[in-house]
């Protein structure tokens, strides 16, 4: 997150991601967790993909399970180097251990559908293992 708040709220920092052809700036809400802390989700999660892991998600609206019925986040799944991002309203709902899903996003990534099960493409952008790394040692 670069410091920017929409209309100048600092409960609504804007974030930016940015995967190949994707580059889009995001609301978050710090009421659950800090700028920090979204931040160093994203690095934990990005963390995993280096190390081998399929799937991540990286959160861009963390909110207390107690108090809501949905999250919002990137799905990243790791094709050898490639890696595909999907924007995903993450519906909580239906989880037993809500709050894990705060401690480990990971665990909540769907498989993955190139398609909705009514046969729509999903909004799908492509970036790179080597991408990551350099953003993770910039």
């Amino acid at each position: 997150m670069d410091g920017e708040c929409s209309d100048g709220d600092p409960d609504l920092p804007i974030g930016r991601i940015v995967a190949g052809d994707l580059d889009e700036r995001f609301e978050s809400l710090v009421q659950c967790w800090s700028k920090s802390e979204y931040e160093a989700s994203w690095r934990r999660q990005l963390q995993l993909l280096l190390e081998g892991g399929r799937r991540a998600l990286l959160l861009t609206v963390a909110i207390p399970p107690k108090r809501a019925n949905f999250l919002r986040g990137f799905d990243l799944y790791r094709f050898g180097e490639q890696v595909r991002v999907h924007d995903r309203m993450v519906l909580i709902g239906r989880f037993r251990r809500k709050r894990s899903i705060l401690d480990h996003p990971d665990r909540y990534v769907p498989s993955y559908r190139p398609s909705t099960r009514s046969g729509q493409r999903v909004s799908e952008w492509c970036t790179t293992v080597s991408e990551i790394r350099s953003f993770l040692n910039s």
